[in-house]
């Protein structure tokens, strides 16, 4: 179950934080740490807690995108580097996830089922208030009366 409120996270709470990875690291016996960054705010977070614990010269950060990365994802990642003067690099991950792909039969053609020409059914992912929401039920009612429309 999701809270209604996050904690509200704290200075002492960041402290413990960047406490816990100088300790974390230093147990460890290596001389920093390498992170990968995903353009999101959860690994710029982490990176900048590892910045502030070990010094930007012990922080390398991996950005490793696919065909489906956004351009963003790589401005922001590559600006958080120089900005916070971590190691940064672009290590593309396209083939991997292409023979993934394969290996698992993802796109194969035999695992494809037909769509059908009425739906009994349509999900929709996206906000349950605003204008887009009421243009989009309005259009599936006029289209597929009879289907379930799930948000």
């Amino acid at each position: 179950m999701i809270p209604d409120r996050l904690p509200r996270i704290t200075e002492d709470d960041a402290e413990e934080l960047r406490h816990f990875i100088r300790d974390y690291v230093a147990l460890s016996g290596c001389d920093g740490v390498v992170i990968g960054q995903s353009g999101g705010i959860d690994s710029a977070v982490v990176t900048k807690l590892a910045v502030d614990a070990l010094g930007a010269d012990h922080v390398h950060t991996i950005f490793m995108p696919s065909e489906v990365t956004p351009e963003c994802d790589y401005v922001s990642t590559e600006s958080m580097a120089k900005l916070w003067g971590t190691g940064y690099e672009v290590l593309s991950i396209s083939e991997p996830v292409r023979s993934m792909e394969a290996l698992l039969g993802v796109f194969d053609v035999s695992r494809k089922k037909p769509i059908p020409r009425v739906p009994e059914s349509i999900g929709v992912v996206t906000s349950e208030t605003g204008a887009a929401v009421r243009d989009i039920l309005d259009i599936l009612g006029r289209r597929f009366p009879l289907a379930r429309v799930i948000l």
